[in-house]
């Protein structure tokens, strides 16, 4: 209770003044989605019920109206249209928008992703991801919201609001209790209620009764041995009896019955059609297997949610967006620039002073990010990495891929930078990452703690990693999290004090993974 009153109270109000409002589904919608369902086929039921063999796409019913939507990931941006992907902005992670402890972040980096979705035609984006972090190792702690419900809720809802705000639907993911990417198709989250309803589901339902979530995107993994898309507890017993009237989709090839999927309350399978394929469900349906008002209920959620967002009557595409736009540069900047999180600051170290910088590292020169459906490809033109952007801010800097093993080398430098941590390849989904930074990282770093200078470390990460004894010689050490094209800017900004480091973890830095309570049931390689 202390820790939910403290997070409130640090936590900034979200801003209102001059939002749009945010879709709702109407009974008007509900009857018209009911009459248009009346009309169509069998077939063409089941044909709405998966994605087009592009991927990314709804399935078009043409003769009654109903459109193909598209869809793109992701949590950092719009990174695709259908199978192609597209150059956009990039912004900062989930757990960096978290780290922000700010509402107005939270709701403004939504609302430039929802007008990138509609300058490109998106209709829905696959995002936030809110799982609850856990363990350091999972895969993609980066794209999740920290450890804490109430944090996690309240950035997700002005997340979500931003986004839906444009017209544009969002879908919270993933539901639910997918907390690690190691074997996630097979290994069961098993939960007792309690914890599922107080530390699992808050802000699933915050989303749906704060933010009016038009989609939910249910998870690969099993809980209590269902697996989420085929799991009726989850969708019908819950879910739905929050009041959720919206479409829930399955993550990418995530159903593996078809029985399990018509009678759990999924309604739309992507990317395409495998467990619900209309030659497996029309049978099924026509032998009484399957009453066909399983699939009209599937149906109307589809349909009545597109009618709410206008879908039917105007273009998805909004022209008089430009895809490289300037304000949603500026929501981008603005989130990177409260995301950091200063940990140690000894001697002085932070901020610079006018000497001389050795930066050096893995991620001092490029844009590091995480990888999966949080990869991003943004304009080459508004990349700042870290060396570029002390370089624009004046600051007399020396990159180099290592530290020299020669310590004269560093004769007239005063502050050694190291920019390390992890990256698309060593972060991902459908992946777990170590613990530690890894030995050629470990070495840089040490060799800089005996140069004799002042050493900044910078790490990006979705989450805790090894301190080792290096954190102890460091004189400073920054969070950088994974903060987007605008990273750099950001950070140059804070290292020299031109901005204030004013983020806050969202979860707790145990020191070890044995400190960890996770530990003992997580797999640990």
């Amino acid at each position: 209770m202390k820790k939910t009153l403290l997070l409130a109270a640090v936590l900034v109000s979200c801003a209102t003044a001059g939002a749009q409002s945010v879709p709702t589904i109407t009974e008007a919608h509900k009857a018209k989605a009911k009459q248009i369902v009346s009309q169509m086929t069998l077939e063409e039921k089941c044909n709405l019920l998966s994605g087009k063999k592009d991927r990314f796409f709804t399935y078009p019913i043409e003769r009654l109206g109903v459109p193909e939507v598209n869809m793109a990931d992701g949590p950092q941006g719009v990174r695709n249209y259908g199978m192609t992907k597209v150059n956009s902005t990039y912004y900062p992670c989930g757990i960096a928008i978290a780290s922000s402890f700010n509402r107005d972040i939270a709701k403004g980096v939504g609302t430039g992703i929802g007008y990138d979705a509609k300058a490109r035609g998106v209709g829905i984006m696959l995002c936030p991801g809110v799982n609850i972090y856990r363990s350091p190792l999972c895969g993609r702690n980066f794209e999740y919201m920290g450890e804490d419900p109430y944090l996690t809720s309240e950035t997700a809802a002005c997340y979500i609001t931003g986004i839906q705000e444009q017209g544009v639907m969002s879908t919270i993911k993933h539901f639910a209790v997918n907390n690690q990417e190691y074997e996630r198709h097979q290994v069961s989250s098993n939960i007792d209620e309690r914890t599922i309803n107080e530390i699992y589901f808050p802000s699933f339902r915050k989303a749906v009764e704060k933010a009016h979530v038009a989609a939910v995107m249910t998870s690969y993994n099993p809980v209590n041995g269902v697996h989420s898309a085929e799991n009726p507890w989850l969708i019908k017993d819950n879910l739905r009896k929050w009041g959720f009237e919206g479409i829930v989709m399955s993550d990418w090839v995530s159903t593996y019955s078809t029985i399990g999927c018509a009678f759990s309350g999924l309604d739309l399978e992507m990317p395409l059609a495998y467990a619900m394929k209309p030659e497996y469900l029309i049978p099924l349906v026509e032998n009484g297997v399957v009453p066909e008002e399983e699939i009209d209920g599937k149906c109307i959620h589809i349909i009545q949610s597109f009618l709410a967002y206008g879908y039917f009557d105007r273009p998805i595409k909004d022209s008089s967006i430009p895809e490289d736009y300037d304000v949603s540069r500026e929501y981008a900047y603005r989130a990177a620039l409260e995301a950091p999180v200063l940990l140690k600051n000894d001697n002085n170290a932070l901020p610079l002073g006018k000497g001389k910088i050795l930066l050096v590292g893995p991620n001092a020169d490029c844009i590091p990010y995480g990888g999966g459906s949080g990869a991003m490809y943004p304009y080459k033109k508004y990349e700042t990495t870290l060396y570029q952007g002390l370089k624009n801010l004046g600051c007399k800097v020396e990159y180099r891929a290592d530290v020299p093993a020669d310590p004269s080398q560093l004769k007239d430098v005063k502050t050694v930078i190291c920019a390390v941590g992890f990256n698309y390849s060593t972060e991902k989904e459908n992946s777990d990452r170590q613990y530690s930074l890894g030995k050629d990282q470990l070495k840089l770093l040490e060799r800089a703690c005996e140069s004799g200078k002042k050493v900044v470390v910078v790490v990006y990460s979705g989450g805790e990693v090894d301190l080792g004894t290096w954190a102890a010689k460091a004189d400073a050490i920054i969070m950088s999290w994974y903060t987007g094209q605008e990273g750099g800017r950001a950070l140059s900004e804070i290292l020299t004090g031109k901005a204030s480091p004013s983020g806050r973890l969202p979860f707790t830095f145990w020191g070890s993974l044995e400190a960890n309570p996770s530990t003992p049931y997580y797999h640990v390689r």
